[in-house]
């Protein structure tokens, strides 16, 4: 088909286009505001093993630690290593007030379950972060709504040429 052909075909059917590409806005704005916020931070700590046989190279020590660590007990927690002997902890919760709670419950968390698993005073747990820093949700609604557009009138476009097709 020429240009023209979809043009005329296109201002028949503007009326079900416009519809169904208001209708994916609609539908993107509606997504947008059901979506649930993730509030996040991220809290360093330094661990120091203070018992000889527990010296091994750093890497193997941190490696140990998050072994451990990742056998459960930090459920909506990410940890992941930065350098030996120094673990990232990234947070995150539903509200602002999770996360402070969580990131606070954190040290004391830690050397609870390492305590359990090697010794009460075998490990020390240094926090490296001084101010915890919570980063605010994204809102992605202007995305959300074009995405939802653009849907719209793709969806229409393909009723309207599936229409035309099976009619002539």
């Amino acid at each position: 088909m020429e240009l023209k052909t979809f043009l005329k075909t296109f201002l028949k059917f503007w009326q079900f286009l416009a519809a169904l590409t208001i209708l994916g806005g609609v539908g993107g704005l509606i997504f947008s505001q059901f979506q649930v916020p993730k509030f996040a931070t991220e809290v360093l700590f330094y661990f120091e093993p203070k018992e000889v046989r527990l010296v091994q190279s750093a890497n193997e020590f941190t490696d140990t630690i998050l072994g451990i660590l990742a056998t459960g007990g930090f459920e909506g927690i990410e940890i992941r290593k930065i350098a030996p002997q120094l673990l990232q902890f990234k947070i995150l919760a539903r509200n602002q007030k999770d996360v402070e709670m969580a990131a606070s419950n954190l040290e004391k968390n830690l050397e609870l379950n390492l305590g359990k698993i090697l010794g009460s005073e075998k490990v020390s747990v240094i926090p490296v972060t001084e101010k915890l820093q919570i980063d605010k949700p994204e809102n992605f609604l202007i995305l959300n709504i074009l995405v939802g557009v653009a849907l719209g009138f793709v969806a229409a476009a393909a009723a309207v040429s599936t229409f035309i097709y099976f009619r002539m």
